[in-house]
């Protein structure tokens, strides 16, 4: 790396099919130094788009999300990575903080607080890691892909907000209109299933036990039984994915129906699940 990328910001985004939203997500960084896009063959006018700004664009069909990532922090030029999604805008305030921790190298990687928006109106905010110095971090799994710590670094906090989905009219049908995608990306996935078939009664024990526990979780412990009724509808439909899930393994490994369908994964377009941080 070059002495004089250590102070440049390269963001990335994943994509695919995006065009409603991707102009808000790249008018937010277009103060970058540059912006990388990893998309998946993208048919509508997403790519279009992405070339008013000047974007750096490869195409690539979907792997898993960490495979995505760790292909995008390898073709960000300069010393330090932001991310945003494609379906995500920050605010002023966050762009500063962003500048601020660059010019002042104190830590090596930052939380942001994303505030997630259900029916137009926040719903609960999330801390995640989404600035950091290139090489010190990678990503591992496949659907809810996890931030591994590649050497011992300083953590700090950004201040100001990114907000995801604020500008999304359709909500409740967009949800379910990926539920089917998604759950196909999670009968595959090892960190929930591992490598041997899960017995019969643990399925089954999942597939109607664990979805009321998720809900009233939800409801409790996240206190969205006190946000409203925006909120149980969120984890009304929060706990049905979970049932899913575990229906679609009982049908693909017991009922014997039909086999499982990875290619699926590629038609949703590329948006980010919750990461959460781990020290080697």
């Amino acid at each position: 790396m070059k002495n004089n990328d250590t102070k440049k910001v390269s963001a990335f985004i994943l994509t695919k099919n995006n065009e409603e939203q991707i102009r808000d997500a790249l008018e937010c960084v277009k103060w970058v130094d540059e912006i990388v896009i990893i998309d998946g063959f993208s048919s509508d006018k997403t790519l279009n788009i992405c070339k008013e700004y000047g974007c750096r664009i490869y195409q690539k069909n979907f792997e898993g999300f960490d495979k995505e990532r760790n292909f995008a922090i390898n073709k960000c030029s300069h010393g330090w990575i932001f991310e945003i999604d494609s379906d995500e805008i920050i605010d002023d305030a966050l762009k500063k903080s962003i500048l601020n921790a660059v010019k002042s190298n104190e830590y090596d990687a930052y939380y942001i607080r994303r505030r997630d928006y259900f029916l137009k109106k926040p719903l609960v905010d999330l801390k995640l890691i989404r600035l950091y110095k290139k090489g010190v971090l990678h990503y591992v799994g496949t659907t809810h892909e996890t931030v591994v710590f590649d050497k011992k670094i300083k953590l700090g906090m950004l201040k100001g907000y990114g907000f995801h989905n604020a500008n999304d009219t359709s909500a409740i049908f967009q949800t379910i209109n990926k539920w089917d995608v998604e759950t196909e990306r999670e009968i595959i996935s090892l960190k929930r299933f591992g490598k041997k078939r899960m017995g019969k009664l643990k399925l089954l024990y999942r597939m109607f036990v664990y979805p009321i526990i998720h809900f009233f979780g939800l409801l409790i412990y996240k206190m969205f039984l006190f946000k409203g009724l925006r909120a149980i509808i969120w984890a009304v439909c929060a706990a049905f994915y979970e049932f899913i899930i575990y229906a679609k393994y009982y049908e693909v490994y017991y009922f014997k129906v039909r086999k499982i369908n990875p290619q699926k994964a590629c038609l949703l377009p590329l948006q980010q699940t919750t990461t959460k941080k781990t020290r080697k």
